[in-house]
């Protein structure tokens, strides 16, 4: 139809002549036009009809696929939050554990450590934005410590006090030392506080809780439990219980999409979202339409062309043409204007490298105007002395291959300063695709330059103050142990240590200030820098602490000499604002030549001669040798056994009597420390006490030696042959224990009392309101309080009337030299003559012999103990003892005043 009309018009046009023609030249163009708009209007109409019909069949068949979908999609959903706070919660969870283990914590909660600043300074790493606070309760539920403004921070927290002090209910009964967690939204968008409580064990007994309270981003979450109003689409975190019950306060129909959060007890909860799911669907829809819009399009779109093609197709060729070329020429002006107008330096360069244009920020940059620029090298132009040939080779490689490249490099203005580009070079092709121009444009970044390179310098010097010690410069303990461990450590070679620790530095400070301190140690720093090789290292490790580590090659002997010319050095007076200041130091130096040691062992070495010259007068320099090398080997394994003794309870209880000193009857045993080695037999306290309190395990073994004694006690009562008194010795921190009750109250004793020594010393410290407190309940609680080795030099009778013990035992150096001494025998009268006046028993310790006795019985002591009344005694032997003389309970007897009117004593 459309050919015959125009073969029709064609045959009336060549009738018409030239005019006609035109006419129907342009009737044709204007037919052509109409008639290909309306087949497209009708295809497309057509194809749009498709599209809707199949998007409403996909809609409403697949609604029960989508509700399943949508549902599993959220579980997952679910499950992988669920993970991500869990993960946040044990990483929190674990920060505290790590913290918990420290041994201050632990050793504030059973007792050994009274004072609260070890622990303080541990738990001190939870401060920060997201900490709130934290407190260690005891095993009954009273706070030891707690963060420093408790009660001011109470607004910050989410737990109440009471919740936060209650909080170790949480602990089940079923898993007593798992560790247990709570959750609530905080006020803030996105975050929540945690209620973490763990137990602080020994020996598989709950002693104490540590809870922290913490605040943790829950970006995702909008409530915890149902403290806050929430919508369908909202994630909420609740506890097991609050997930169970939601469907019957909801009125829900179907249940709730949750995923478990780890071991908390909480899941995490989201309420089916039918507008969610209604969204999916059409989320669906537009998938599938977007399938059939580009699989329909291929057929329909062939319709338009084919039809098009064949009726307009030749018109609209011509017109799309013209159109184009107009566009094109409108581009080509446009991008010739922002290119001119640009911030950005570009320039253009033929095949050759030569410039054939640039815009005016390239003149603004270079300084070069554009007739010298025109036709000359750019890099010939633009670079110099300092820019990298390694930079310079990349770009050449890059445009010999016709590949883009980027990189920053120094050029130099026309007046000759520097200043560094970020360079971007692309090749353009022309035609027929052969690359024959080259496009770069410059981006002026001197000042990002050089603010990286202040960061350089500020990183480095960062760096050097944390290697170097801020008052002297030399290398700090971190950098000293950096070298120990990469250098010499790993060095083939024998090298060799010097340990310098400067003796009476505490005196200069405590008599003329930190200042003066200060001033010494810059005088050692200087000394040590003048002395030392170009090859050794210097470092200061502690307060007054330094550390000397020879080059290769330097031997003991050089070490030795070092030392003592420092030792010279040191000794010199120093003058601070007019004072003379003294010290001097002790050296010890270790070396790996003899094979001795390793290099790797050269500190502990070293530390082991410096405390044998602390050892033997200070000021001296010590080699560590075989026989050192032997101590410490010794040591370290006593060290090791006593850890095994307490593990093992190797440590026993012997029994020192104490006896009447009218007649001689038995009035209670002191209970003595004993080792029984599984090699060496039976050890004093002299042969492991000094280690054990150099490894604070003295505690340890007090509580072990306090329960056998406890139990040696009870034994004898259950027999029949029950002691009057049973004596231990404890400090003060021992005595402030809560637990040294509730030990005793696990064994039947009845008629046997427990007393407590302590030492004299106590008379003249500071006596706190606690260590009160604890006296008066020992004693409401039928406990002996007794002083310990009164007259050894801390005696203070302010301070025995504060405390008002039951009895006072005398310092055996008092007591040996009372049989040829008179003035001794007078003092001890003097001290008896206090006691009475008091109204305390006195008990005479060191009676060795026979005479002894007579002259403390009639000086008017109450009690005598030593070997002349028998020597430390095991529990069988005791009961032999006293089975042969009886006991009497002190003060029983009508032979002395002071004893009067007490109740007559059993045999």
């Amino acid at each position: 139809m459309t050919s015959a009309v125009a073969d029709r018009r064609g045959r009336a046009a060549r009738r018409s002549g030239g005019h006609a023609r035109i006419a129907a030249a342009r009737s044709r163009l204007a037919d052509g036009k109409i008639l290909g708009k309306r087949f497209t209007w009708v295809v497309l109409a057509g194809y749009i009809a498709a599209i809707i019909v199949v998007g409403f069949g996909v809609r409403f068949s697949a609604q029960p696929f989508l509700d399943q979908m949508q549902r599993e999609a959220m579980t997952e959903r679910a499950a992988a939050r669920a993970r991500e706070i869990d993960a946040r919660i044990a990483e929190v969870v674990e920060t505290i554990l790590h913290l918990k283990s420290d041994e201050s914590i632990s050793r504030l909660v059973l007792g050994f450590d009274r004072v609260t600043y070890k622990a303080e300074d541990v738990l001190a790493e939870l401060d920060g934005q997201k900490h709130v606070r934290h407190a260690i309760l005891d095993y009954k539920g009273t706070p030891i410590l707690r963060s420093p403004g408790f009660m001011l921070r109470e607004s910050k927290a989410a737990f109440s006090a009471i919740e936060f002090y209650s909080a170790a209910r949480l602990l089940s009964v079923e898993r007593p030392l798992a560790e247990a967690v709570r959750l609530r939204m905080s006020d803030d968008d996105g975050m929540a506080h945690l209620l973490v409580v763990l137990p602080i064990a020994s020996r598989g007994l709950v002693e104490g809780v540590l809870i922290v309270e913490r605040v943790i981003e829950l970006p995702t979450v909008a409530s915890v439990g149902l403290t806050a109003p929430f919508s369908d689409s909202d994630w909420v975190v609740m506890s097991n219980f609050q997930l169970g019950m939601i469907g019957q306060w909801r009125d829900l129909s179907t249940s709730p999409i949750h995923a478990r959060i780890g071991d908390t007890g909480y899941s995490l909860v989201r309420l089916a979202n039918h507008e969610e799911i209604a969204t999916l669907g059409w989320d669906l829809v537009q998938s599938v339409l977007f399938v059939v819009v580009w699989g329909m399009a291929v057929p329909f779109l062939g319709m338009v062309v084919f039809g098009r093609g064949v009726i307009s197709k030749p018109y609209e060729a011509l017109a799309a043409s013209r159109q184009k070329l107009a566009r094109s020429q409108k581009e080509v002006a446009e991008l010739a204007q922002i290119a001119t107008m640009s911030h950005e330096a570009i320039l253009v360069t033929d095949r050759d490298q030569r410039i054939i244009w640039h815009n005016p920020a390239f003149s603004v940059l270079t300084g070069y105007a554009e007739d010298e620029a025109l036709g000359r090298h750019p890099g010939r132009l633009l670079q110099g002395p300092d820019t990298d040939e390694e930079t310079v080779a990349r770009l050449r490689a890059a445009i010999a291959s016709a590949r883009p490249v980027r990189e920053e490099l120094v050029n130099y203005r026309r007046d000759g300063r520097p200043y560094w580009v970020s360079l971007s070079i692309s090749p353009l092709s022309g035609e027929d695709g052969v690359v024959d121009r080259y496009v770069a444009i410059s981006s002026d970044v001197t000042h990002k330059k050089l603010a990286e390179r202040r960061l350089e310098d500020a990183r480095r010097q960062t760096e050097h103050h944390a290697l170097h010690d801020a008052l002297t410069g030399l290398p700090n303990r971190r950098s000293v142990d950096g070298l120990l461990e990469a250098e010499i450590g790993s060095d083939d070679g024998a090298r060799t240590l010097v340990r310098v620790d400067l003796d009476h530095f505490k005196a200069v400070n405590d008599t003329h200030g930190h200042a003066a301190g200060d001033h010494v140690l810059k005088h050692v720093s200087d000394a040590l820098c003048a002395e030392i090789h170009e090859t050794d290292f210097a470092g200061r490790i502690g307060g007054d602490e330094f550390v000397i580590a020879l080059g290769p090659g330097r031997s003991a002997e050089d070490g030795v000499a070092l030392a003592e010319r420092l030792q010279s050095a040191i000794r010199r007076d120093v003058v601070f604002e007019g004072k003379t200041c003294r010290v001097g130091a002790s050296f010890g130096v270790a070396s790996s030549e003899d094979g001795l040691i390793s290099n790797r062992q050269l500190l502990v070495a070293a530390d082991a001669a410096l405390y044998e010259a602390k050892e033997h007068g200070r000021s001296q320099t010590v080699l560590y040798t075989p026989e050192i090398h032997a101590g410490v080997q010794d040591k370290r394994r006593l060290s090791v056994e006593i850890e095994r003794g307490i593990e093992n309870e190797e440590f026993v209880p012997l029994f020192q009597p104490q006896v009447d000193a009218v007649t001689e009857r038995v009035v209670g045993a002191e209970v003595l420390m004993r080792w029984q080695h599984p090699e060496r037999g039976v050890l004093t306290p002299d042969q492991f006490l000094p280690m054990a309190t150099r490894l604070a395990l003295v505690p340890e073994i007090d509580r072990i030696i306090y329960r056998q004694g406890l139990r040696a006690a009870a034994e004898m009562e259950r027999i029949g042959q029950g002691l009057p008194k049973i004596s231990f010795n404890v400090g003060s921190a021992q005595i402030e224990d809560p637990a040294l009750i509730s030990v005793a109250d696990l064994y039947d004793i009845e008629s046997t009392t427990v007393a407590f020594e302590i030492l004299e010393s106590v008379l003249v410290e500071e006596q706190s309101s606690n260590f009160r407190f604890q006296v008066d309940r020992l004693r409401d609680r039928g406990y002996r309080i007794e002083v310990d080795d009164f007259g050894s030099g801390h005696a203070s009778v302010v301070g025995l009337m504060q405390l008002n013990p039951d009895a006072m035992k005398i310092d055996q150096r008092l007591i040996i030299p009372i049989i040829s001494s008179a003035k001794t025998r007078d003092l001890v009268r003097h001290i008896v003559g206090i006691g009475r006046s008091f109204g305390i028993s006195v008990t005479a310790e060191g009676v060795e012999t026979a005479e002894h006795a007579v002259i403390l019985r009639e000086l008017g002591c109450n009690t005598l103990q030593g070997f002349h009344c028998a020597r430390p005694l095991n529990v069988v032997e005791l009961l032999d003892m006293v089975e042969e003389r009886g006991t009497i309970r002190p003060g029983q007897t009508g032979d002395d005043p002071l004893r009067a009117g007490h109740s007559e004593g059993t045999a």
